[in-house]
């Protein structure tokens, strides 16, 4: 016997369909046949207590496993029964005690779990798993790797290939610190037609609706390491951003890593130490939930079976450094020769448009007007013999080779459908997925766990417009690592790349529209006993309270009321 709610019942006229969960723990399975089933109503009393008994390995290696349970319970279920299996988030538990009753109702309530290891099974629950296990590692999409540094040989056909690589210990600690970075590389004869898709936990899985990062162009290894992937989480730890007042917001130089910083927010409207401790929250989040997988997705657009290779190694930072400071004395030099002939007179070529120095205008010319042809729509300069195979798209008239036509259109002109059903264009789908979206996975503070952000903003279309009206096509600089070096500096690429830094670099002007989200005022509205003075508030308000009444800083109160420490 089991109990369930209307909400649990989808139908067409004439049929009333059950869901899995209900056959699960009715005993229904699809060779059963014809099944009669007697629906009584019942009228149940609401939840307190609930006892669970685990049916996972290693449980307790799950931080904030009873957080998730209380929260997760009360969206995906409306009643339990004693002796019920529950699925939350690939996790199965067994219901051992209720209270007040054997059946009890989950609907607007405050519920208290507690988490046991189970340890009599009998044989029927053992097939049953044992079974249910089989047929989940059949249906797994992932191939596992545990080591970060593979060389793997495949081939597809249209179609898209998981890989799930798990970091050990040692080297996650030292992705922490930023000592090392794990570059990946993808070859194959046709690499154009492949797209590479990355994400981080709290996802738990990539394709090409949920991911982080989005590779349209794979001949350049992709780096992973510690800014990255804290660049990725920022979009999950919305509550602990500070957004910025200033109106007068410029864009950021997506190429200059000193404005990349997450941490980094206009001082000026803040208060020092607000700035400080906020800081010290989201660094203390990252280091938590430092993602231990990586989940990559490759996706083939040919109809015909390609050959890749795809491989990883770690790389330490300090080999970097070295040619970081090469960098930057390169460029020190550059500046110091740009000083240097600022003085000199220029004059600009008619063919390519580029400042020549006027004493070598005439044999620039020479060379230019012989090898070189300028496209009349973006001012590109090409070799005449590549000039022929430049084009512009009919829709957008974005310049490209006339081999990428096909891929272009598949990436900027077709609707891709979101998670929460919507469809968009692949530039504002970047923006919708990562700020607006409902199904977005977003850090209560309140309840510790993650959880879907459940907020439509109706104004979403708007809001990017007037964003884009006021920061982009403001700058003129190549963002490509790819392009041409005879490419003109007015024109600019706008690549998936373009767009991601573009919100990086700018991502505090949407805060004041993402912020308070449906599941943190529900959550936030909840009743919390201060376990300093005893006094009754809202969750919203706790930590403002330890911060203000018993002078503590908010990395202390934030672990006082998360972890549930307890003061000496």
């Amino acid at each position: 016997m089991t109990h369930a709610c209307v909400l649990e019942f989808s139908s067409n006229e004439g049929i009333i369909e059950v869901s899995e969960n209900i056959k699960e723990n009715l005993g229904i399975f699809e060779k059963n046949g014809v099944i009669r089933i007697l629906i009584s109503y019942a009228n149940l009393s609401k939840c307190d207590f609930i006892k669970f008994e685990s049916l996972n390995e290693n449980i307790n290696d799950i931080k904030y496993v009873k957080n998730l349970l209380e929260n997760k319970l009360s969206l995906n279920y409306s009643t339990l029964t004693l002796g019920d299996y529950v699925h939350i988030n690939n996790l199965k538990f067994y219901i051992s005690e209720l209270e007040p009753d054997n059946a009890v109702s989950l609907i607007n309530t405050d519920i208290t779990v507690d988490i046991c290891e189970r340890k009599n099974i009998n044989e029927n629950q053992i097939d049953f798993f044992s079974n249910d296990n089989k047929i989940s590692n059949n249906n797994n999409p992932y191939e596992i790797i545990n080591n970060t540094q593979v060389n793997i040989n495949n081939t597809i056909n249209g179609e898209f290939k998981k890989y799930k690589f798990i970091i050990n210990y040692n080297i996650l600690e030292l992705l922490k610190k930023g000592n090392i970075s794990i570059n990946i590389y993808l070859k194959s004869e046709n690499i154009n037609n492949f797209h590479i898709f990355i994400s981080f936990p709290p996802y738990d899985d990539v394709s090409e609706t949920v991911h982080h990062i989005h590779v349209d162009d794979c001949t350049d290894q992709i780096k992973i390491d510690k800014d990255l992937i804290q660049k990725c989480l920022r979009y999950h730890f919305i509550y602990f951003q500070n957004d910025e007042k200033n109106e007068n917001i410029q864009l950021s130089n997506t190429n200059d890593n000193k404005n990349n910083n997450l941490l980094c927010y206009d001082t000026n409207n803040l208060n020092q130490k607000s700035y400080q401790d906020y800081s010290e929250i989201l660094e203390y989040l990252y280091d938590q939930f430092f993602p231990h997988i990586i989940f990559i997705g490759i996706l083939s657009n040919s109809n015909i079976p390609l050959n890749y290779n795809l491989s990883s190694n770690v790389i330490e930072n300090t080999l970097n450094l070295t040619k970081n400071k090469d960098i930057e004395n390169q460029n020190i030099k550059i500046n110091t020769n740009e000083n240097i002939i600022n003085n000199q007179n220029y004059i600009k070529c008619d063919n390519c448009l580029k400042d020549i120095l006027d004493y070598n205008i005439n044999m620039h010319k020479i060379h230019c007007i012989k090898n070189f042809s300028i496209c009349n729509i973006c001012k590109q300069p090409f070799k005449k013999n590549e000039l022929i195979n430049h084009i512009h798209c009919d829709i957008c008239n974005e310049g490209m080779h006339i081999n990428d036509k096909n891929k272009h259109n598949s990436i900027w002109h077709v609707k891709i459908k979101c998670l929460c059903e919507k469809y968009f264009y692949k530039k504002q789908f970047i923006f919708h997925q990562k700020l607006f979206c409902p199904k977005k996975l977003i850090f209560c503070p309140f309840c510790n766990i993650f959880t879907a952000h459940f907020t439509n903003i109706y104004d979403e279309d708007y809001i990017i417009a007037n964003f884009f009206d006021k920061l982009d096509n403001k700058q003129i600089n190549n963002i490509s690592p790819n392009t041409n070096a005879h490419i003109n500096s007015n024109f600019e690429t706008k690549s998936i790349g373009y767009y991601v830094n573009l919100l990086h670099n700018n991502f505090n002007y949407f805060l004041k529209y993402i912020k308070n989200s449906e599941h943190e005022k529900y959550c936030g509205s909840k009743s919390i006993s201060c376990i300093i003075c005893k006094k009754n508030m809202y969750r919203n308000l706790y930590l403002n309270h330890l911060c203000s009444v018993h002078n503590l800083t908010k990395i202390e109160s934030f672990k006082i009321i998360n972890e549930n420490i307890q003061l000496q």
